[in-house]
């Protein structure tokens, strides 16, 4: 019963918290407009409820002339960067309009109606702004390209994609620019990958990041193996193995004994005429040796990391990198089987890559 008292509570409070009067309270007009919506929604036409259509009258014009004012405010200011964000604030009174629109008529039923602020020319407001955003956008990622470094490059690929999935799907020659954009905008970085003279089997220790190497899931950032891809790099990356040990296994074989009660018969007593009147279990002890088999192997290896801005020489990475396994398992029927040698190297690699990979999207945050 306690429990569904709480369900019965907690439901009002949820539903309460997301009333018309508690987004009105935050000033979140929006969605104070979009509850009234729904209260309205059920209540027969020209029979409204006088509380809901005041409620929406005070959410919709104090959104309209909050927005109305900042548009006054970057108008104003007459800068061209101010357009995109001049173009947002039309598209919302736009929607906002257009939705209060489609929910006449709002009349209570004494006769009362909500005096709305409306924005008669809003369509217009709206397309001549969108336009020049566009001519913004794409100016300014013009701009940005002519840099030709990666950073505005990435800035100038989001501005042109803004540009189409927002404001013109084709525009000039934007679908170029976006391809442009996507190619200057990579890193490259060259890895390049050492092995301290005495590091035995570092080939097979760096296998898996020549093969693949890094993985890094990053759009922008492109790694080569190979210096002579290409004739410069915005990064070195230099990871070089100073020592690798793999141990042996260490097998080890103990016993111990175990006595433990046993059931072994009954004890019966009968009467004259030879009926069980009562039985009694008989126990007896028995021992048992338990042999335990049990293997161990252990390895670690020692790599130091360094990764370098090429154009200003910058370190942004410079440390020593620990790696290490240990494998240990215990059996009551056999010896457990260790991982095979370039099995444990493989273990110690592993987490040495995927702190290599931590490292470098550390220092690389690429957007």
């Amino acid at each position: 019963m306690k429990h569904y008292c709480f369900l019965f509570l907690a439901t009002i409070t949820f539903s309460g918290c997301f009333s018309p009067q508690y987004y009105l309270d935050k000033g979140d007009y929006n969605s104070a407009i979009k509850a009234y919506g729904l209260e309205l929604r059920d209540q027969p036409a020209n029979r409204k409820k006088k509380s809901d259509l005041e409620g929406l009258e005070r959410a919709f014009n104090t959104a309209q002339r909050k927005d109305s004012t900042t548009l006054a405010l970057l108008n104003g200011q007459q800068q061209p960067e101010n357009w995109p964000s001049i173009n947002q604030l039309y598209r919302g009174i736009q929607e906002r309009q257009t939705k209060v629109k489609k929910w006449q008529p709002l009349k209570s039923r004494k006769g009362y109606e909500p005096s709305l602020l409306f924005f008669p020319d809003i369509d217009s407001l709206e397309s001549s702004s969108r336009l020049l955003a566009a001519k913004y956008l794409y100016q300014h990622a013009q701009e940005l390209l002519a840099q030709g470094t990666p950073a505005p490059a990435r800035e100038a690929f989001h501005l042109l994609k803004d540009l189409k999935q927002h404001y013109y799907p084709y525009w000039e020659n934007a679908n170029a620019l976006l391809d442009s954009a996507w190619t200057m905008g990579k890193e490259h970085v060259f890895f390049n990958i050492e092995s301290q003279i005495g590091a035995s089997d570092s080939r097979t220790f760096w296998e898996d990041m020549r093969r693949k190497p890094l993985m890094i899931k990053n759009d922008w950032l492109v790694i080569h193996l190979d210096s002579a891809t290409r004739t410069s790099f915005d990064y070195v990356l230099t990871c070089r193995l100073q020592s690798l040990y793999v141990g042996s296994d260490n097998q080890n074989t103990s016993t111990r004994t175990e006595t433990k009660e046993v059931e072994d018969g009954y004890e019966e007593v009968r009467d004259t005429s030879g009926r069980v009147i009562s039985r009694t279990t008989k126990y007896r002890k028995e021992t048992t040796t338990i042999t335990t088999y049990s293997n161990s192997r252990d390895a670690n290896s020692a790599v130091f990391m360094e990764l370098k801005r090429i154009p200003t020489g910058e370190m942004l990475v410079s440390k020593p990198i620990n790696a290490s396994y240990h494998f240990s398992e215990s059996s009551e029927t056999c010896m457990p089987q260790s991982p095979s040698y370039w099995g444990m190297i493989e273990h110690v690699a592993d987490d040495t890559e995927w702190e290599i990979r931590r490292q470098l999207k550390k220092a690389l945050p690429l957007k």
